[in-house]
């Protein structure tokens, strides 16, 4: 049984209460764009209006946020076509804390100028 001291440390970490500490996860995505490979790692934060973000090289954007609270993760994939962003793709995932047994969010998206190819997967993380 991990005792309540853990517990507090562990929520310390991660900016939680001693009742969410259980769900102290984080994100991964993994991404492949024009031959670049990225990482953006997306910390719990059940701000609604919080997300982590990378812009790639292909004139891609990909925003993620993760939602402990909701057991959602939300993806956003944009592409810039000429001097503003476009959504291409915005996906939502049922997330249950603790469950890091695989990858999830494979996708593959096209986008212009050049029908450039934009993928990603993402896992849950539980050690930290």
């Amino acid at each position: 049984m991990v005792s309540k001291k853990i517990l507090l440390q562990i929520a310390a970490c991660c900016g939680l209460s001693v009742s969410t500490a259980s769900q102290c996860a984080e994100v991964v995505c993994d991404i492949d764009v024009s031959g670049s490979q990225l990482r953006l790692v997306v910390p719990p934060d059940d701000d609604i209006y919080s997300l982590s973000r990378v812009d790639t090289p292909g004139d891609f954007r990909f925003a993620a946020q993760y939602l402990p609270a909701l057991d959602k993760f939300k993806t956003y994939v944009y592409g810039r076509p000429k001097d503003k962003f476009v959504l291409l793709s915005a996906q939502e995932f049922l997330i249950k804390p603790g469950n890091c047994s695989g990858d999830f969010g494979r996708n593959r998206l096209y986008g212009m100028p050049y029908e450039g190819e934009f993928s990603y997967q993402c896992r849950l993380v539980c050690d930290h």
